[in-house]
């Protein structure tokens, strides 16, 4: 859309370019009069016109170009945020993985001390391999 813009700006102000050029060249041989003749009135008057486009097509295009650059910067803060989840979202999944290690780790442990004969099960208390596996 940006360069849609600059492109009619471009052609408009190679236009006007042209307009002053004829201008240039027509005002000599109507320069001894007081009065502008109507080509003359005419090519003035459609310069003003294009230069009045211009203006705005400038005002677009550098509201454009704000809107642009905003957008750009809610898209770096959106990015930024987005990286930053990543992370903790990594540093969740090794916490996750660590604690199910720890698990199986304790999970062993309690098998092991229920299969032994130097452990009363009433020390533990109700607990259970299937106890600890249900969580």
């Amino acid at each position: 859309l940006i360069r849609d813009k600059e492109n009619e700006l471009r052609v408009v102000r190679n236009t006007m370019e042209q307009n002053e050029e004829i201008i240039v060249k027509v005002r000599p041989f109507y320069g001894r009069r007081s009065k502008p003749s109507y080509c003359e009135a005419r090519i003035v008057s459609v310069a003003q016109v294009y230069q009045e486009k211009e203006r705005a097509w400038k005002e677009e295009l550098e509201h454009l170009r704000s809107r642009l650059s905003a957008s750009e910067k809610g898209e770096n803060a959106l990015r930024a945020q987005l990286a930053g989840c990543q992370r903790q979202t990594d540093t969740m999944s090794r916490t996750i993985d660590g604690l199910r290690d720890e698990k199986t780790g304790l999970l062993r442990k309690v098998s092991r001390l229920l299969g032994s004969s130097t452990v009363d099960p009433l020390q533990v208390r109700g607990f259970s391999v299937s106890n600890l596996n249900a969580n």
